[in-house]
């Protein structure tokens, strides 16, 4: 885990202006830790086991556990955006705004990813 730069979120988003493909999704990243929550790092076995590992996350972090992400303004190895699909919703974002292009899409979701993409922002993806 590593603490993020200080980033202004510049919400409220807007679904049909596509944001810049390098930027820090923060809350709207499955892997993004909100200072003052709380965090249980790594697998558990139950939910209980969870809880019972969770301590308070000081600092916004980056949760990703395969290398540091290069959207966090540091270099790292790869893009480790993941939607968080309710946030996205709650925001009335489409599941694929933070998305810079098909190629960080997985196979299933290619074809629908290129299509609203470019429905949406009028650009192919």
């Amino acid at each position: 885990m590593y603490r993020l730069p200080i980033v202004e979120d510049p919400s409220p988003w807007i679904a049909t202006v596509r944001p810049p493909s390098r930027v820090c999704p923060r809350r709207f990243c499955f892997n993004f830790v909100a200072d003052g929550s709380d965090f249980a790092p790594g697998l558990h076995g139950s939910v209980d086991e969870a809880v019972q590992a969770s301590r308070r996350v000081i600092g916004d972090h980056c949760s990703g556990s395969f290398g540091r992400c290069s959207r966090g303004g540091l270099e790292g190895d790869q893009d480790l955006y993941e939607p968080h699909e309710p946030a996205l919703a709650r925001e009335g974002l489409p599941w694929f705004y933070f998305i810079s292009d098909a190629s960080h899409v997985v196979d299933d979701l290619r074809e629908a990813y290129v299509t609203e993409s470019t429905a949406l922002w009028d650009t192919l993806s």
